[in-house]
């Protein structure tokens, strides 16, 4: 035995295998059946190479030639057929098809051999057929060349067509492990002798860059796996396993959060691309060791030893199917990567049930070191401000006061100077006279009692008297005080909420709020747009449930809020309205008002795309 036949009968053997396995997979697929038809061709192509390389006399290669002709022949029908049920063709194999397909093979083998064949020759120290040349010999080229050229232009369309990644990959792969076995046996079996050099054919051999091309496929991106459930039971573990393979691959190829994965032990058995970024680990440094471990090493500070320990004990007890209080959490931790600098990163792990009741951990995370470091600057920032700056807004409110007061003052000491001067010198005032002018009086005074109260809010100092209030008789009564005093361009309109919209609120403070959101928005869709830009716009009010709580919604098509104003919007004294407007606090009191309720205030706004607040007030039971 020769090297060539030691090759051919190790071929042999692979396709043989080859074949089997893929019809395992799937015995009522088509492409499967096929397969194993053609993994069977190459293989007693294979088992005749091995003896006819090993002939010592031409008489035995004759023979072996005779036998087995058909396989090398007919491959051409079977890979054309292989290529256009890979490419995704809906091929039939009815008689005229099957026709079209393998009886040229036949044809070309009985005629070679009855018509062509002159006898067998050394080449390379292998005693290999000599067929005479004429016509024949071109539409044998002819046919082979045609067939492959269809099978191959089936792939080339797929995977142009094809957009996904996987099935590109796949096709790929078909693509070149078809054409470079076909190129090199027409360099060797055809180009060769041409040129002078003594060579045997070896056509058989370079078939096995097909056949490995296709058992990649098949383990590293499911190709051959069942569909249908009936079959899917009955594949092996090795399908399952490539068919999860490739799944677990495309999700950690796309996901933009770190995935970590462990065995039923703890050790790290995948560790994605995202995962090396944020934590700056490569997986070739983190797979296979245990996953307290690399927690511990990445630990900003504490005994690395001893945090190693305490993990392992959670994990064992998690793995072992124990209940674990941080599962299915959102946990932050302070971190230091494999470059030594700071990160924080926000986990959430669960389990994954095994075979055999094993457990193994899953992790996903994400970098919050940014968000992180934006808090921390926001906080810095605010401790930043400093008396001058407080003093300022103490002024801003004082200046706003005085200027209210005074004319609160200027109106009662004007109506009051009046009355004495009819009053005096023997004078006589009018009962009419006398009740305008406490009426004057009485006004200035409400209006002094309002600022207080609004001022009272802002602080939170006077008692509460919570009673269950309608959200839509609030809503309808904050629209009927305000529509008069919008412009005529804004156009208010109100959905009316469920009867069943109750909130806990005192006195009078939901209108308050009501009022307050809807003259802020009418102000920016009038008074706050630039020159020339035309006044008005809608301003619409809603209310929806959402979980335990109603929200109020005021959306308008004003100027908006640009970013940096957005964060300060609830600031007492902030105003973006020019021109001393505005005091600053009708926001301010919004937000108090609902935080002193339990809710919450949200905004959504951008420079020219209005602005939206919500209000979320806890939900109550209808009285």
């Amino acid at each position: 035995m020769n090297i060539l036949s030691a090759l051919s009968l190790l071929a042999c053997a692979f396709y043989l295998e080859s074949g089997l396995r893929v019809l395992f997979l799937d015995r009522k697929g088509r492409i499967n059946r096929l397969s194993f038809a053609l993994y069977l061709d190459l293989c007693l192509w294979a088992f005749a190479a091995a003896f006819i390389y090993g002939a010592s006399l031409p008489e035995t290669s004759r023979a072996w030639h005779l036998a087995f002709s058909p396989t090398w022949n007919l491959f051409f029908g079977f890979a054309l057929h292989f290529c256009l049920l890979a490419a995704g063709r809906d091929f039939r194999l009815t008689p005229w098809r099957a026709f079209l397909l393998y009886a040229p093979g036949l044809f070309f083998t009985l005629y070679s051999n009855l018509f062509r064949l002159e006898g067998f020759l050394l080449h390379g120290g292998y005693w290999m057929p000599v067929f005479r040349p004429g016509l024949s010999y071109w539409l044998f080229v002819a046919y082979y060349s045609v067939y492959l050229g269809f099978g191959l232009l089936a792939l080339a369309q797929a995977f142009l067509r094809s957009k996904d990644e996987l099935e590109r990959r796949r096709l790929g792969i078909f693509l070149a492990s078809t054409s470079l076995p076909f190129l090199l046996g027409f360099l060797s079996d055809s180009v060769a002798p041409a040129l002078g050099l003594d060579l045997p054919n070896l056509g058989i051999l370079w078939i096995g860059i097909w056949a490995f091309g296709t058992r990649v496929a098949m383990t590293r991106y499911g190709f051959f796996a069942p569909v249908h459930e009936e079959i899917e039971r009955r594949v092996r573990a090795e399908a399952r396993l490539a068919d999860a393979g490739r799944l677990f691959d495309a999700f950690l190829a796309n996901s933009l959060d770190g995935i970590v994965l462990t065995d039923a032990d703890g050790r790290v058995s995948r560790w994605s691309a995202a995962m090396e970024r944020i934590s700056g680990l490569p997986a070739d440094a983190v797979v296979g060791r245990p996953i307290w471990e690399i927690q511990a090493s990445m630990a900003w500070a504490g005994d690395k030893e001893e945090l190693s320990r305490s993990i392992e004990a959670e994990m064992r007890k998690l793995l072992a199917g124990k209940e674990a209080g941080w599962l299915d959490e959102v946990s932050e931790y302070r971190v230091r990567d494999g470059k030594g600098e700071e990160k924080y990163l926000q986990a959430s792990s669960f389990v994954i049930p095994m075979s055999g009741g094993r457990q193994a951990a899953a992790a996903i995370v994400r970098d919050a070191t940014e968000r992180k470091r934006a808090e921390t600057e926001a906080l810095e920032e605010l401790r930043r401000l400093d008396n001058a700056q407080k003093m300022e807004a103490v002024g801003t409110l004082a200046a706003g006061l005085a200027h209210d007061f005074n004319n609160i003052l200027t109106g009662v000491l004007g109506t009051v100077s009046l009355l004495r001067l009819e009053a005096g010198e023997g004078g006589r005032v009018e009962p009419e006279e006398l009740s305008g002018g406490l009426g004057i009086i009485e006004t200035q005074a409400s209006r002094a009692v309002e600022i207080s109260r609004q001022l009272l809010d802002l602080t939170k100092r006077h008692p509460a008297e919570e009673r269950p209030t309608s959200l839509g008789a609030a809503i309808q009564k904050a629209a009927a005080l305000t529509r008069g005093g919008l412009d005529p361009a804004v156009e208010l309109l109100v959905e009316t909420p469920p009867p069943e919209a109750y909130v806990l609120s005192e006195g009078s403070e939901l209108e308050r709020v009501l009022i307050n959101l809807i003259l802020n928005t009418g102000e920016a869709m009038t008074s706050m747009r630039g020159p020339g830009e035309a006044p008005g716009g809608a301003v619409r009010v809603s209310a929806f449930r959402e979980g335990s709580f109603w929200a109020i919604s005021v959306k308008d098509e004003g100027v908006g809020i640009a970013r940096e104003a957005l964060a300060r919007v609830f600031a007492p004294f902030y105003t973006t309205k020019g021109g001393g407007k505005s005091m600053g606090l009708g926001l301010s009191i919004v937000y108090n008002i609902a935080k002193r309720r339990g809710g919450r205030v949200e905004v959504d706004s951008a420079p020219g795309e209005g602005a939206e607040f919500r209000v979320y007030l806890p939900a109550c039971e209808t009285p």
